[in-house]
């Protein structure tokens, strides 16, 4: 989800006080410092007492929407995100919010039209053009989520979340050249970025520069490691340019532990095809449902699962999973196309 917004917090909530002969708004002022501090929750034991006590606050419901985006509870923060633009529609930061939560809740068109408001009451709201941009890319519209994007780097050219997407999307369009320079600003920005490391070092693979490559990904593991949230790409990565360079044990050692550690879907699919090589296929079968049940239009995988159950004699649970192969095949996402000239 998207980070605090720390410039509409300050504005909101800097220099709050609430004095023993003022408690007119007790509660929802404590809710505020407490949303400012990152208690979500208790911002909103809160806000529910100040509803209950009828207490003056204009911004309670923008506040209770807030603090349910912030717990990535998308559905719930909707309606009050809603009541919040209809009470005050001048309200940019109310509008970019609404548009966030129906982008959370797959309701692209919705998302559009309320990022165009934000953008429209502030044009300088480089959050606002991110998230459109994200908007555009569900939509196929590659070229469009771009000029978003660069808008939002051009208004804040340390927006790494931004440089990373960016980067992404060029590497995905095959045009490495571009991605790489995009990468390697979040990098600048944060040198221990994950994805952008780990899209750095995909670049540098495909630019035939595998020692390069396999440091970054190395980096990537690291610093995943050590921040607690294990990257499983930086894992399946590294993996993928150690088999194809003849290290296959070690890659197979390496994908044993990241299954435990961040067991994401074409992780799962990779183990399994090395077991399935190695005539493992019980093993390799549990790896690819764990990987359909989480992904369940993995195409690879549900073709990997009919070459398995079909060498354990299980034919005709075979001939199923390759229908659903053919049909997740056919609703996979289309490459992305940038045609647009980048710097």
């Amino acid at each position: 989800m998207e980070m605090l917004r720390f410039a509409f917090v300050l504005f909101f909530s800097l220099a709050i006080s609430v004095s023993a002969s003022d408690t007119s708004s007790f509660h929802f002022e404590t809710a505020r410092a407490l949303y400012s501090a990152g208690q979500y929750t208790a911002a909103l034991a809160q806000l529910d007492q100040s509803a209950g006590i009828a207490e003056s606050a204009p911004d309670r419901e923008l506040f209770r929407g807030l603090c349910l985006a912030q717990l990535d509870r998308w559905t719930e923060a909707r309606a009050p995100l809603a009541a919040a633009t209809a009470a005050s529609p001048l309200n940019a930061e109310a509008w970019y919010w609404l548009g966030a939560s129906d982008y959370y809740l797959h309701d692209y068109d919705r998302a559009m039209d309320s990022l165009d408001k934000a953008i429209r009451l502030n044009p300088r709201d480089g959050d606002a053009y991110r998230m459109r941009g994200l908007v555009h890319l569900q939509r196929n519209r590659w070229n469009e989520g771009y000029l978003d994007w660069a808008k939002a780097v051009q208004l804040n050219p340390r927006d790494v979340k931004t440089l990373n997407y960016i980067g992404q999307l060029f590497h995905e369009a095959g045009r490495c050249d571009q991605a790489k320079l995009y990468l390697e600003d979040a990098v600048k920005v944060d040198p221990k970025h994950v994805e952008a490391l780990t899209y750095l070092g995909l670049c540098e693979e495909r630019l035939a520069n595998p020692e390069r490559a396999a440091q970054l990904y190395q980096r990537a593991i690291a610093a995943g490691t050590a921040a607690g949230k294990p990257y499983s790409w930086a894992y399946l990565s590294l993996a993928k340019l150690w088999r194809n360079s003849g290290r296959s044990d070690d890659a197979r050692a390496l994908l044993d532990s990241a299954a435990v550690l961040a067991p994401e879907p074409s992780l799962l699919y990779t183990l399994a095809q090395i077991q399935f090589e190695a005539n493992q296929t019980a093993a390799a079968e549990t790896n690819l449902r764990h990987a359909l049940e989480a992904n369940p239009n993995l195409n690879e995988a549900h073709y990997l699962l009919s070459r398995v159950l079909a060498a354990q004699g299980r034919r005709a649970e075979s001939r199923a999973e390759l229908e659903k192969f053919r049909i997740a095949k056919q609703t996979a996402k289309p490459t992305p196309k940038v045609t647009v000239v980048a710097r």
